[in-house]
């Protein structure tokens, strides 16, 4: 399963670093869901804000309660 390859690291549910991804799908306060080499990644929370990204990172911090790969 390709988590490890997408996250670097997981913070209790509060701060998450996403590597590998291509682009933002959506993106509001309470789900971010981004295009993956491997599908799409969903992160579905209250407070979801995009602290920083580049072309190969994203750092997302939030209350973060549910994480689905489609």
């Amino acid at each position: 399963f390709p988590y490890t390859t997408l996250f670097r690291s997981f913070y209790g549910g509060r701060e998450v670093q996403i590597e590998n991804y291509r682009r933002i799908l959506e993106y509001n306060a309470c789900r971010l869901c981004v295009l993956t080499q491997y599908g799409r990644l969903l992160l579905v929370g209250e407070g979801i804000r995009i602290v920083s990204y580049s072309g190969e990172e994203m750092r997302v911090e939030g209350r973060i309660d549910q994480v689905t790969f489609q």
